[in-house]
């Protein structure tokens, strides 16, 4: 039977622990919950379609590894291989594109930001450019023809 292992997660500003079964992350453990109740909070479980997912909190973290362990063997009960197997498949379906997208090589656009909505090339910059942007614009624009009474005009 495969056993328990806990990994600390470093890049965390409060105390957060991992909780693997095999190669499969079936729980978190964490510090820095609110002073005015306990301090340590636990989940217990994986995404599945079929199992729910058990949490709780404890005053120290001796109590909150008692009490995940005891939900975890409740949790293990109602575990199948096709569980596992169904995590696994979700695991890499949700990493490959994160990966995938981190190693994509960065073409860097030949486009200088103006202003929060608009985005001018390189090569037309300054107040001369913007110009003939709102020119352009205007002239692409067309409003229906009003008298001055506000009736359209034929």
């Amino acid at each position: 039977m495969t056993e328990l292992t806990r990994r600390r997660v470093k890049d965390s500003k409060v105390d957060v622990w991992h909780v693997y079964y095999g190669d499969v992350q079936v729980g978190t453990m964490r510090s820095g919950v609110p002073n005015d109740v306990d301090q340590w909070g636990w989940i217990c479980g994986f995404n599945s379609q079929r199992l729910k997912i058990a949490e709780g909190t404890a005053p120290t973290f001796v109590l909150a590894l008692a009490k995940f362990e005891e939900a975890w063997q409740v949790y293990l009960l109602g575990c199948i291989d096709a569980d596992f197997a169904e995590h696994r498949e979700q695991r890499a379906w949700t990493t490959w594109p994160r990966v995938m997208g981190s190693v994509r090589p960065k073409v860097s656009m030949p486009f200088k930001v103006m202003s929060s909505e608009s985005i001018m090339p390189a090569t037309l910059s300054g107040r001369w450019a913007a110009s003939r942007i709102v020119r352009s614009a205007k002239r692409t624009v067309s409003a229906p023809a009003v008298s001055r009474s506000g009736a359209p005009c034929a």
